[in-house]
């Protein structure tokens, strides 16, 4: 799971698309990482990713290692 939150005056909050345009994840045992434009998942404030060997795909994956969106 990655939590796409963060905390203004001591509240959490999901970001939004005026605070940031990609939130970049690394899963450290997979050794991958997801590019996900904003708009891909807000207003949720988490999201889940899986490993590739788990059978199960979600509505994230075609982002994994999508660095070409930052260009």
């Amino acid at each position: 799971m990655v939590n796409a939150i963060h905390s203004v005056n001591g509240r959490y909050t999901a970001y939004t698309a005026d605070e940031i345009d990609f939130l970049v994840a690394h899963i450290v045992l997979e050794d991958t990482w997801f590019v996900i434009p904003v708009q891909a998942f807000t207003p949720h404030r988490s999201l889940y990713v899986y490993p590739r060997e788990q059978a199960r795909i979600g509505p994230y994956e075609k982002y994994c290692e999508a660095w070409y969106l930052l260009a």
